[in-house]
């Protein structure tokens, strides 16, 4: 059955690789051996079944999936704790190897026996099991959390007041669901029902959270670390969890004023009433579409996706010299009918790699994602491994001269194509370090960056040219542009605020009695606890802690520094071809060199968390007025 049989590849294609590594013990290959085979399973492995898991149609195949992602998971952590493993490898990066380590061996080593001592593999035996233990007690807290994250409220039909009774799903024996926080209803009673009923404390989802934040205190202890936020963080730009803090803070403290002044200016579009936490998405949607005054049928002859990837093309063949090439799919390639395949391909006809993007929206199928399938790397003979990546969408139609984007797909699609360009555009020596496989934080710095171009004039006006030579009005490419940041001050405190949660909340990890109160009285001592009405509970819902633990900050972190290299780089001249080759070529190095040495060399100097906090302020002062 299908259910068994791909767990079972997964697992067997692992198994077979461990038994070529081990049978490499004492022939001098280690460097090579090691690496080819740990970043197998690490980045072939895993990364091709959690695609699987997440876009597969069938049911049956997911599930398998699901299984062989957590298999997979707990085997690698078993191969970070070999002493064998560990002790021959450190000896080929500190000692030499069969032949010369140069900078790039060196660096790379260095980051993999980072990623066997994280996991305590110079610890005592005993130790060694704990941190196996406690990882594969970590895999099945994660799982079962987020699988609770988007579950609906069952309520006592009985109890629920009658005006709010038609916005739940009646279930039988009594009961009744309710789905969604109602945000998007222009009632302020509903959407305050909704909140205050979708975001209650959840007993199940407290003693989850506060396990995991438990046991990943255990692992961080156990490998002498002072939290599992300094951890987590240790590879990323802000090295430290008090860089992180004062990053968010003062960040906090450069936008209090304005996003105090947006909430009074909200209270307009509600009869003067002071907006709740319930009331924001929706008024700042009304207020932002009454601000602009765009319409969808105004835009929409202007948002052909099929004329936009065309643009898109031309676009990045100015910028870095490489073009889009639709390519024939063939029978059994993909998983679904409506998946393109596309060459990226540079001026002289070479594929660089390929992408496949995965465009209908379908029950059970993730949100905008990018996964990179396959790694770039070098191959023994001299040539190069294409890179090959799958994009998400959760589009109603399948890509096709009729199918259009709104603005929100566009700003998406723009920032999933940042990623994915980054993967292809990486040259690095070992697929371990290749491309997005980099810090965090610096994974993002490109598919934030991509999403610029959508705020610039010139290039708007690029993207969205039709066939027939017609362009979208200056007025409009006018409001598109300085749209993008209403109310941008309040979305960025929510932000913050969820971040330096996640971050305290690792920092005090096994301490904190109750999440709920822990929450509350941060937002509280920042002077935001109209942002977590009492008996709330919005981290209960937030699947990011489980991947991103400790790291949500990173998203803030990438949106200020492509911000200052934006402004540096593209902003006067958003196609400059030499602006362009130099930012392709530093996304070619993904993690073979630091994220600060990176940065550093684009933007010229060292950059510190109070200037990040204040271009994160800058960027605030285009909103449209």
């Amino acid at each position: 059955m299908v259910s068994r049989s791909l767990p079972t590849t997964y697992m067997q294609n692992a198994t077979d690789s461990v038994q070529k590594l081990k049978a490499q013990i004492g022939r001098g290959k280690w460097w090579k051996f090691l690496t080819i085979c740990r970043t197998k399973f690490a980045q072939l492995l895993i990364w091709q079944a959690e695609c699987v898991r997440l876009l597969h149609p069938d049911p049956k195949i997911v599930n398998a999936a699901d299984e062989a992602v957590y298999q997979l998971g707990v085997l690698i952590e078993r191969l970070n704790t070999s002493t064998e493993l560990y002790n021959i490898f450190r000896r080929s990066v500190e000692e030499g190897d069969i032949l010369p380590l140069d900078e790039v061996d060196l660096r790379v080593g260095e980051l993999l026996l980072a990623d066997f001592e994280m996991s305590g593999v110079h610890l005592p035996e005993l130790s060694r099991r704990k941190f196996v233990s406690f990882t594969e007690d970590l895999f099945r807290l994660g799982s079962e959390f987020m699988r609770c994250c988007d579950s609906p409220v069952r309520i006592l039909t009985s109890d629920i007041a009658e005006p709010f009774a038609k916005y739940l799903t009646d279930v039988g024996d009594g009961f009744s669901e309710l789905h969604s926080a109602l945000l998007n209803y222009n009632d302020h009673r509903v959407r305050k029902f909704g909140y205050l009923t979708y975001f209650q404390p959840s007993k199940y989802q407290e003693t989850k959270l506060k396990n995991l934040l438990h046991y990943r205190d255990a692992i961080a202890t156990l490998v002498g670390y002072r939290s599992f936020a300094d951890r987590a963080v240790q590879k990323l730009l802000l090295n430290n969890s008090s860089k992180v803090e004062s990053f968010l803070k003062c960040t906090l403290d450069t936008v209090y004023d304005q996003a105090m002044k947006e909430r009074s200016e909200l209270a307009k579009f509600q009869d003067g009433r002071q907006p709740y936490v319930w009331d924001l998405p929706y008024l700042c949607y009304t207020a932002k579409d009454n601000l602009t005054q765009l319409s969808f049928s105004e835009l929409v002859p202007f948002l052909n996706r099929q004329q936009v990837i065309n643009n898109l093309s031309i676009m990045l063949n100015y910028l870095y010299g490489v073009q889009i090439v639709e390519a024939e799919i063939n029978p059994g390639e993909v998983w679904h009918d409506s998946v393109t395949k596309w060459l990226v391909q540079n001026e002289q006809g070479s594929t660089l790699g390929v992408i496949y993007c995965d465009w209908i929206d379908r029950r059970g199928k993730v949100s905008d994602s990018h996964f990179t399938i396959q790694c770039g790397k070098q191959l023994s003979d001299g040539s190069y491994q294409q890179p090959v990546v799958v994009l998400s969408f959760r589009c109603r139609d399948r890509c096709s001269d009729k199918a259009y984007f709104t603005l929100s797909q566009l700003e998406n699609f723009l920032h999933e194509m940042g990623h994915a360009l980054h993967s292809i555009f990486g040259r690095t020596r070992y697929q371990h370090v290749s491309g997005t496989r980099c810090a965090t934080d610096f994974a993002e710095v490109p598919s934030n960056l991509m999403e610029n171009f959508m705020y610039n004039p010139k290039t708007l006006l690029m993207l969205t040219k039709q066939a027939d030579g017609s362009s979208m009005p200056d007025e409009t490419i006018e409001k598109i542009c300085r749209s993008r940041n209403i109310f941008g001050a309040l979305e960025l405190v929510q932000q913050i605020l969820m971040s330096l949660c996640d971050l305290k909340l690792h920092e005090q990890g096994a301490e904190i009695e109750n999440t709920v109160e822990f929450c509350r009285s941060l937002y509280s001592d920042v002077g935001f606890e109209c942002l977590m009405p009492e008996q709330t509970a919005w981290q209960h819902r937030f699947s990011h802690f489980i991947p991103y633990g400790s790291k949500y900050h990173i998203y803030l972190v990438a949106k200020a520094a492509s911000s200052l290299l934006w402004r540096q780089s593209f902003e006067k001249d958003p196609l400059n071809r030499q602006q362009g080759d130099r930012w392709r070529r530093l996304q070619s190095f993904g993690g073979e060199r630091s994220v600060a040495d990176l940065l550093e060399e684009a933007l010229g100097y060292c950059v510190s968390p109070s200037q990040l906090a204040h271009a994160l302020r800058h960027q605030l002062d285009d909103t449209f007025s």
